[in-house]
């Protein structure tokens, strides 16, 4: 009887507990020598709790900053940056997003820096990116980088009830 409960307990948790890890170099095809660096801001209240929807936040994590991924699976990414052994953790989830966790971490993370980023962005908004604001007349680009990318939307269907 111990064994069946044994085996019963051990199935449970096998078969819940498993998340399908994400390799974060291999979604974003990293070479060897390449650096991961943040592609918008990423805001938060706490650093082990951000939303993968980008909250506007009091804190936030600079677009550009260079990270070291820690953990990634389907339902969250852990990173370092590179100035600091905090551990952020975005939870993720598909049905808030409308995408994968590869095509997510896409788009927040990439191998631009700070500066090449920067280029991009026209010169009368460049201050406002960086500190986490927008403005009117404002680009696509510059407000995806200021406040992160806006996901998609999913429009109800009344008649087919989705």
């Amino acid at each position: 009887m111990k064994k069946l409960i044994f085996f019963a307990a051990s199935a449970v948790v096998f078969l819940c507990g498993c998340v399908k890890p994400v390799v974060v170099s291999e979604v974003l095809q990293q070479g060897e020598n390449d650096v991961i660096y943040t592609q918008s801001n990423i805001f938060y209240s706490e650093p082990d709790n951000i939303s993968c929807l980008n909250f506007l936040q009091k804190k936030f994590i600079p677009y550009g900053t260079a990270i070291t991924v820690v953990e990634c699976d389907e339902k969250k990414l852990s990173f370092k940056t590179a100035d600091s052994d905090v551990i952020y953790t975005i939870k993720f989830s598909k049905g808030e997003r409308l995408v994968s966790m590869p095509n997510y971490i896409r788009s927040i993370l990439g191998f631009a820096d700070g500066k090449a980023i920067s280029e991009k962005i026209r010169p009368e908004y460049l201050a406002k990116v960086r500190s986490g604001e927008i403005a009117v007349g404002m680009n696509k680009y510059e407000v995806s980088v200021a406040w992160g990318k806006v996901p998609p939307v999913h429009t109800p269907d009344e008649k087919n009830m989705t």
